[in-house]
């Protein structure tokens, strides 16, 4: 299927060309964007705090961690037998 896709891809570069020089702005603005994405890649999008400012960070450990604990409750170690909290 991509390679059948492949085959018009000139084609479909000339046509967005095309649009890019056209006189509706939308068009043309659309079609910028989607040949500039096919040349350079999409530019990346940083993910930030509600503030804007600072990073997201999320342990997936501990939230699993969490979720079994409260869930399941404390569990005894397989070895030792104790159970941890």
């Amino acid at each position: 299927m991509r390679e059948a896709a492949r085959k018009y891809s000139r084609e479909a570069i000339e046509i967005l060309a095309k649009w890019m020089r056209g006189d509706d702005a939308r068009s043309s603005v659309a079609a910028c964007n989607a040949l500039l994405d096919r040349a350079y890649g999409k530019p990346t999008q940083a993910i930030t705090g509600p503030d804007g400012d600072n990073e997201i960070r999320i342990t997936i450990r501990n939230i699993a961690d969490e979720i079994s604990r409260v869930t399941v409750g404390p569990r005894p170690c397989a070895r030792t037998g104790e159970v941890s909290t």
